[in-house]
């Protein structure tokens, strides 16, 4: 997420999300009620909204301050108002009644990005000192990116895909809701005021020719994006360090109703479990089968392999590229209607 936030602490006074845990207490909330659902609006209406949000704040027992929202090379910014003394449910009840497609949470160590309308989030620390490799390079808007790699002419009103640096990610793995073709997604990482990375994404369906941010698709698809990008800082990191071992990802199907409490969104695909190895699959399917370090699933319910969605996949390295690659598989094969055991 690239939005910026401060907080105004003292008249003119000015901090920043990870500089307000010394000074407020947590959870701060940031709500706007500018530009509803991101369609810019004028001025004038936007001031109006932005004085009913005040006195909706005014008649709640809370501590209120001035905000802003901003991108982080300050291109754009929208008032905003800080709360702290209300409940995330009643901060995401005024997002909605003020028509915003998420609001932020400011905890002791991270700035959440809070849904409105159901429950997903999207979160990054506060304090990230950890490395961040680089892996692709672009001086592309997303527009631009989109129009040479996939021959599309997009348009959009979200200030966020003008910025430069935009990639695509092929093989993310994840299919369109409304048409079934597999979705294309991009990335953009922006650079924050205190040097922070934070990554935008967007989705692009080549079959409806339209283009989705992270709002506008279902969980399974974002927790696809997010376990693709782990997969592949992964895979950077162990080419960077020469890592030159060898493991394995697979998948098992299983017979039958496996678990009741839990479903996929196709009733005619088989469970399956998901797993990784240092094993060879067949050898690993052996020892699930014989109780040795066995899933509870395999052991009971294992069937076969199924390599027809496991067989395409790159060298494993090191354990950590394996265990990442297993985790966005599995998120991937969820994104497509199976339901999933493992899979961390």
């Amino acid at each position: 997420m690239a939005t910026q936030v401060e907080i105004e602490i003292e008249p003119g006074q000015w901090i920043t999300a990870d500089e307000i845990v010394d000074r407020l207490p947590t959870p701060v909330f940031v709500i706007t009620a500018y530009n509803p659902f991101s369609r810019p609006t004028t001025e004038a209406e936007n001031h109006r909204r932005m004085e009913d949000l005040a006195t909706a704040l005014g008649e709640l027992d809370c501590t209120v301050r001035s905000a802003i929202g901003c991108s982080p090379d300050g291109e754009w910014s929208e008032p905003s108002f800080a709360v702290s003394g209300i409940g995330r449910r009643r901060a995401k009840k005024l997002g909605r009644v003020f028509e915003q497609h998420a609001i932020f949470e400011i905890t002791t160590d991270e700035l959440i990005v809070l849904g409105c309308d159901g429950s997903w989030e999207e979160r990054r620390p506060l304090f990230d000192s950890s490395p961040h490799p680089t892996v692709w390079e672009s001086d592309e808007s997303l527009l631009d990116a989109v129009q040479r790699i996939l021959d599309l002419t997009l348009e959009t009103n979200y200030l966020r895909a003008s910025y430069l640096g935009w990639v695509h990610e092929p093989g993310f793995g994840a299919p369109c809701s409304e048409c079934g073709v597999n979705l294309e997604l991009f990335g953009c990482e922006a650079r924050g005021r205190d040097g922070s990375v934070n990554r935008l994404l967007a989705f692009v369906c080549p079959g409806c020719q339209n283009l989705q941010w992270p709002h506008e698709v279902d969980e399974r698809t974002r927790e696809c994006a997010k376990r693709r990008r782990d997969y592949l800082l992964a895979a950077a990191d162990a080419a960077q360090v020469g890592a030159d071992e060898q493991y394995f990802a697979y998948v098992i199907e299983l017979d039958g109703e496996v678990d009741e409490r839990e479903q996929g969104t196709d009733p005619d695909l088989p469970w399956i479990y998901v797993g990784q190895s240092s094993n060879p699959p067949e050898v690993r399917l052996t020892q699930h089968l014989d109780g040795y370090k066995a899933s509870r699933w395999v052991k009971r319910s294992g069937s076969h392999l199924r390599p027809d969605l496991y067989g395409d996949q790159p060298e494993h390295r090191n354990a950590r590229s394996s265990v990442t690659y297993e985790a966005w598989l599995a998120a991937s094969l969820r994104a497509n209607g199976y339901p999933v055991k493992g899979g961390r």
